[in-house]
């Protein structure tokens, strides 16, 4: 699977699944967004002390410099419910938009999309992950 997201990723995105860094949580390039920040579905903090907890999202800043033209964002939800669940998307700079690369809960195919095949999500401000699966997207 690790071979399939690199491959999937532009390069930005990329680079940031091979960090040899350690998240620190925090801005490290000046663009308002940290390097990694978790989120509950409703983009609220996460309950890390409620057992019934099923679903988790989080976020990773792909973009590394301040200069760089174009920002990317990962943005993964982690859902171990049996039961569908809404999540809520981190709004991204003007005229961003999230995309679809990977959802296991779709067949062979769709489910880890080629380079320059990403799903628009539309409407762009949230996602119905399916149960029991993992949902990765690249917002740009």
């Amino acid at each position: 699977m690790w071979t399939t997201w690199s491959r999937l990723s532009d390069g930005r995105a990329n680079s940031i699944l091979q960090s040899r860094k350690f998240f620190l949580g925090e801005d490290l390039d000046a663009d308002r967004v940290p390097d990694l920040a978790w989120f509950a579905p409703d983009l609220g903090r996460p309950s890390w002390h409620d057992p019934n907890v099923r679903t988790l999202c989080y976020q990773l800043d792909a973009s590394e410099k301040q200069s760089e033209v174009e920002r990317a964002r990962l943005f993964f939800v982690l859902n171990a419910h049996f039961e569908p669940q809404w999540v809520k998307l981190p709004p991204l700079d003007a005229g961003g938009r999230w995309y679809r690369i990977v959802d296991t809960s779709l067949p062979s195919g769709p489910d880890f999309m080629e380079p320059g095949r990403e799903v628009p999500i539309d409407p762009s401000d949230h996602y119905i992950a399916n149960p029991r699966s993992t949902v990765v997207l690249l917002g740009r």
